[in-house]
């Protein structure tokens, strides 16, 4: 016997269809507790398990992206779209979505930054100051340094990168400056210390 209780949920594959006494192969039927049933002959769970619902709190999201084109609501969604689904609620995927990701946001102060790459673009930006939550079209991006370039912030910041993705930063140091260069705008700016410089 199977038992679920309130807080979770199940997919039965190729269900049992008491009106034909069949099985509907290829078919899902998604079960909710609180609840007990007993599976029938041929009847499997997806993954081979009972499943914990979502529980998301006020500063967190699921990223879902749809198996098969479905309406739900006002909404119609296409086969591979993506989109967010924000706390604070509890959530059940359908049989016709899949969730790839639980998000939380990122708290950022503002000499901190992490680079958000878009992924239908491909364009690349730096958010610092905010709290911030990737969108279904982002990604965290991380940026990869020189073994040499890690060596001399390591030595100007008094600590090594661990998290490529966090923004690159140089404290410059009083009485002192530094040329930056923009290779996008093709553009360059002098920084002078005691200031932090963020790329």
């Amino acid at each position: 016997m199977k038992v679920l209780s309130k807080d979770q949920y199940c997919v039965v594959l190729d269900p049992f269809d008491t009106k034909t006494g069949t099985n509907r192969l290829g078919a899902k039927d998604l079960r909710l507790g609180p609840t007990e049933f007993f599976l029938q002959p041929g009847e499997n769970l997806e993954d081979g398990m009972i499943k914990d619902i979502y529980i998301l709190g006020v500063d967190e999201g699921l990223l879902i992206k749809a198996r098969e084109t479905f309406t739900e609501g006002e909404n119609t969604y296409t086969s591979g779209d993506r989109w967010m689904v924000h706390g604070p609620c509890r959530y059940y995927p359908n049989t016709m979505v899949e969730v790839l990701e639980r998000r939380a946001n990122i708290c950022l102060d503002k000499n901190e930054g992490v680079y958000v790459r878009d992924t239908r673009s491909g364009s690349v930006k730096l958010v610092s100051g905010e709290t911030y939550m990737l969108t279904a079209h982002e990604e965290l991006w991380a940026m990869q340094l020189s073994p040499e370039v890690e060596k001399i912030l390591s030595k100007f910041n008094s600590t090594s990168r661990t998290d490529n993705t966090r923004a690159v930063t140089f404290q410059v140091p009083f009485n002192s400056a530094v040329q930056i260069y923009n290779y996008k705008k093709k553009v360059s700016r002098v920084a002078f210390g005691p200031t932090l410089v963020m790329l």
